[in-house]
Formats: structure tokens, sequence, C-alpha cells
């Protein structure tokens, strides 16, 4: 026994010796088993929920069961679970009806127990080994993963031990209770001598649910040989010609936090989505909870998970692009939001919006409508666009309270339209003039007015008829009606009849 174990992980445990007939060391072996299970670490109970399936069958009066070993996570009865089948790429939704662990009934069950699992919604042909029973937030597999090559030593016996093995060779991968066939690339090395221990890739032909911490076995087909096996390290990962070995130690580390940041560092300056390195980390929302509670060095966005040294960079590049609108355009109150997304068009669509919510909320820019600009900002025309808008708020200034159209402020100059219209425009967007119908505009200052008079006198006389606001302010009696239905939709006015009366809550 010494001398076939000399040259295995085994060599330096304990032999006893015992008898299967007469029963004569079992209790020693016993003994020695659960000393030495003492030493062993604890499954996390974290993660997602992972069974693979090693048998599925049928009870009478039951119906469905599946057997295997929980290889991470937890679940409990009547929960809801899904097949995850690699062969048929599909992932059916199913509910668990009850659980036996070692022939007991029980209601929950946890990583490294052995379970029975009675289902409902599918029929055991639909099942086979190396399927998996999943959380049915585990919603996608992976084809390419991160992982620590280990290789089995050179020994005499030259059928059963292996020959170096080559960058790119094919092999077959044996992981849980499911195999497939898998390329293997390793960083650094163009091939892995047996006995070493090397950092690479598995490049799977069909997916698996492999998680960072699972084992897996290597065998060669060509040889029908075990040659090796290895840990995760991360899978969904990108492929890799060329890597930073040093980053292969960070994620074989057992220090989490640094983990996180090399993935986040990896993924670029757009960071990773939250659920995503869930997925890759093989956490829990609570554990996914606890890594970033904290956490100096990265910042949670909505669903997004990004470096604060990256949101920096993009956050002054949004910020460099509002001051240069602001210094080509300085009569314009800011920046339509719809043009400063399609300027910054490099960041990542899904994360753009929360950043600029941040640097709102936070008081670095300022959102007024579809509107952007910093807070210092204050529009200032210059030149011949300071005397057309000089021009356009005289005649505003001039009407009072009767409507301008826009053909009237456009045919008013002898100059091209096209700059009348652009002055217009910047007008509209800081407030200074204000649509009231699709042709009609009032100055900013005269609407002000409008609406004193007209909560004035509702709140003196409880409510209000067109006629009266027409002889109020000196209008026409079409655009008194039209501007009161302004004010209706501006939740000023609420209309009763031929009359208006105020809203509950009316800001003067």
């Amino acid at each position: 026994v010494k001398e076939l174990i000399k040259d295995t992980c085994l060599k330096d445990s304990p032999i006893v010796p015992v008898s299967a007939a007469t029963g004569f060391g079992i209790d020693n072996l016993k003994k020695l088993i659960s000393e030495k299970a003492k030493d062993v670490l604890q499954r996390p109970e974290g993660g997602f929920f992972r069974l693979p399936i090693d048998r599925s069958f049928s009870i009478k009066g039951f119906g469905t069961v599946v057997t295997g070993t929980v290889a991470s996570g937890a679940v409990q009865k009547n929960d809801e679970v899904i097949i995850i089948s690699g062969k048929q790429s599909i992932h059916k939704k199913v509910k668990i009806r009850g659980m036996q662990s070692h022939s007991k009934e029980v209601t929950a069950i946890t990583a490294g127990q052995r379970a029975a699992i009675n289902l409902s919604g599918v029929s055991p042909a639909d099942i086979e080994r190396g399927d998996m029973l999943a959380s049915p937030d585990l919603d996608a597999v992976s084809n390419c993963v991160d992982v620590c090559f280990e290789f089995l030593p050179v020994g005499t016996d030259l059928k059963s031990v292996p020959r170096p093995v080559k960058n790119c060779s094919t092999l077959k991968l044996h992981h849980l209770t499911n195999e497939a066939i898998t390329r293997v690339f390793f960083i650094g090395a163009k091939e892995a001598a047996p006995g070493v221990k090397f950092f690479g890739q598995l490049r799977l032909k069909e997916p698996m649910a492999m998680m960072r911490g699972d084992r897996f076995i290597l065998r060669d087909p060509s040889i029908n040989t075990t040659i090796g096996g290895g840990r995760v390290l991360l899978p969904y990962a990108k492929k890799r010609n060329t890597a930073d070995i040093e980053q292969y130690r960070i994620l074989d580390s057992q220090d989490m936090k640094r983990v996180l940041i090399s993935i986040l560092r990896d993924s670029g300056s757009f960071g990773e989505d939250r659920h995503k390195v869930r997925l890759m980390l093989n956490l829990s929302e609570n554990g996914i909870k606890k890594l970033l509670c904290n956490n100096q060095e990265v910042a949670v966005l909505n669903d997004k998970l990004i470096l604060k040294e990256n949101l920096k960079k993009i956050e002054q590049r949004i910020i460099n692009a509002v001051n240069k609108y602001h210094s080509d355009m300085p009569g314009d109150s800011g920046i339509d939001e719809n043009l400063l997304r399609a300027q910054l068009g490099f960041i990542k669509a899904g994360i753009l919006p929360a950043i600029l919510d941040n640097l709102i909320s936070s008081g670095r820019i300022v959102k007024s409508g579809n509107v952007v600009y910093m807070p210092s900002h204050k529009p200032k025309a210059k030149g011949l666009e300071k005397e057309i808008e000089d021009e356009i708020l005289s005649l505003f200034s001039g009407a009072g309270f009767n409507p301008i159209k826009k053909e009237d402020v456009l045919s008013r100059r002898t100059l091209d339209k096209k700059e009348v219209e652009k002055v217009f425009q910047h007008l509209l967007k800081r407030g200074m003039i204000v649509k009231v119908t699709e042709d009609s505009y009032l100055s900013q200052d005269m609407l002000g007015k409008a609406k004193d008079k007209l909560t004035a006198w509702i709140m003196d006389k409880g409510k209000i008829k067109a006629a009266e606001f027409r002889d109020i302010i000196g209008c026409g009696r079409k655009f008194a009606i039209e501007l009161l239905e302004y004010f209706d939709k501006e939740r000023v006015t609420l209309r009763s009849g031929d009359y208006r009366v105020l809203r509950k809550a009316v800001k003067t």
C-alpha cells in the first residue's frame, strides 16, 4: 500500500488494517475518520443553490425524484428551482414538493448534504445524469473559466501516468456529475509538466454551471487516463491569450475584496453588472452586500459595480463636456441631455444615466427639464446673438399679455432666419419665453404676472370665469381661454363647469 501511494497526496496518511469480514480494526478506523473530520473545513452555506443530479426516477404516488449532493447554497421545501441541462440548452422551472436526506424527511438542505428531492412539473424522462438543480437566479452558464491546474506527478507506470500536457490540448473534463470536452490554455507556458501547478483557462465545448472554488478532473481521452485536475478561480471569464500571473495569484487567494477589485479592474472602465459579479464569486445577495459594505474602492450605481477611480474619470469627462458646451454656446442655458448622451457615446448606455444622476444629486451639475448645465453657469449672449436676443425680448415686453407667434419673431429681422431661430430656441430653453399653445408664446415675466393675478382673484372670490380673467389681464378672449388651459396643465387651476378653481396645492 505504501508503495502504491508514495507519489500521491496520500503518501503521509496513516494506514489502518481492517477486516470487513470479521470487523477487525473498524472501531480504530471510525475513530481516525472522526479525528480527521474535525480538520475538514466546512463548506460555505452561501452562494447559489446547486445540486448536480446523479439519478432521476419516478415513485408511485410521488412522481419525479432526483438525487445528488448539494454543491453550494441551500434550498427549502416548496421553493422554485430550475433544471439546467447543458446538452438540451434549457432552464426548466420546477417546484420542490418534498426532500429527504439519509432517508429522513427534511424541510431544508444545504451545501455538502446528500438529498433526494421530489419535483413537480417535470418528467424523469426529461432529466439525465449531469443535469443540475439550481437557484432560479443562476441564469447563466459559462464556457470560459479561469482555473488553477494541478497535474499528477510522474511515476513508473507509464500506462497510468500522464505525459506533459501541451497548450491548447483537447481533454475530457469531469465536473460534479457532468462531463464535457474542453481545451486547456496555460498562462506563461507552452506545456504543463506533470506534478506542477499552472494557471490557465478551460474553454469548454458545452457550457456548464461551474462556480468559483469547484474542483474538476481532467482525463486524456487518447490514452484513457486521468492526468490531473484543478480548481475554478473565476467562471464567466474573458478569453485570454496573455495575462498577468499576478492577477491569477489574486484570484487564487481567499481575499475576496482583492478578488473583487481584480474583476472590476479587468472588466474595463465601466465596471460590471452586480448580478454577474455574484455569479463570478458564487455569492448570495447577503454575501455581496457584506463584501461591498465599507468598501472604499468600489462604487455602487444602481445594478453596476465600478471602481471609484474609474468613476471619477468618467464624471470628469462628463463635466468637461458640459463646460465645453458652455464655452461654445455661452448664450445657451445648457446642453440638451440627449445631445450630451450622444457626445458621451463611449460610455456604456446602462451606466451613463446612473452617473448623471449621481452628479446631479451631489450638486456638481444641474438638470432642469432636459437641460444639463454647471451650477455656476449664467447664460450670456454676445455680439450678434446678444443683439437678436435683446430685440426678441423687447418684442415680447411690448406685447404685454398678448401672445406672440414665432413667425412674428422670425419676420422682424432681415438676417438669416436660422440665426434668429437659434436664439429663439435658446430663449425657450432658458425659460425666458414660454410656449403656451402650439403657436402662441409669452414672456416668462408676463406669464408669472398672469399667474399671480389669476391666483389672487380666485383666492379672493373662490372661482373665476374666462371672461373675468380676460378683463383682468386685458387680452383677447381666445388667448385668455388658452392661458387658463395652460394653467390647468401646469396643475395651478382645475376646471369646474364654466369656472376655474385653485387646486389644493398651488405654487405661487
